[in-house]
């Protein structure tokens, strides 16, 4: 495994993928690995997706429960088995055999709000951001659902707080105060 990141998220207001990357957990695996061995070390720090990277760091596609349930279904059709069936197992797939490209990408620069409008739109669980290239993480649509809800209600309260300040500074110079 190349890279795990294990810091909570929803740490305050986080307004770019970016910020969320430098909070977020995930992991990347070679093409090469074994898939058993990636999907024991996913479970092992519960992630649902990770990263599939070359040599030298560069993001090559990701991998998650329903590419490797794909793989799996497709190595059973008569028609596309690679090896025998009483071999057709996981522990003889490599992560590249699992790997989907990830069609879409996000930069870091990129707003939680347009990158979960893009996963809305798109209908995409996971998402890699990507930095020149390289993978410095991976973002699902229920995180950032919930990180909008939480920028939304911190903001709404400074809001309030401003409102409930303005009034009494008004209020103190017998001006009306602000509903």
């Amino acid at each position: 495994m190349n890279h795990i990141t294990q810091t909570p998220p929803l740490a305050g207001r986080v307004a770019t993928l970016g910020d969320l990357a430098a909070l977020s957990r995930f992991a990347s695996f070679r093409p090469e690995e074994m898939l058993g061995d990636a999907l024991e070390k996913m479970q092992e720090h519960g992630l649902r997706a990770a990263g599939v990277v070359n040599a030298t760091g560069q993001f090559s596609g990701l991998i998650s429960a329903e590419t490797v349930i794909r793989t799996l279904l497709r190595q059973t059709e008569p028609s596309r088995r690679s090896y025998p069936l009483p071999h057709n197992n996981i522990g003889f797939l490599t992560v590249w055999e699992a790997t989907r490209p990830a069609v879409h990408t996000a930069a870091p620069s990129m707003t939680i709000e347009q990158a979960l409008d893009m996963m809305l739109e798109y209908n995409i669980a996971y998402m890699p951001v990507l930095d020149q290239g390289k993978l410095i993480a991976i973002v699902d649509v229920s995180t950032l659902a919930l990180q909008t809800r939480h920028n939304l209600h911190r903001d709404l309260k400074r809001k309030n707080e401003q409102i409930q300040y303005l009034s009494a500074q008004n209020a103190e110079h017998g001006d009306y105060p602000i509903t």
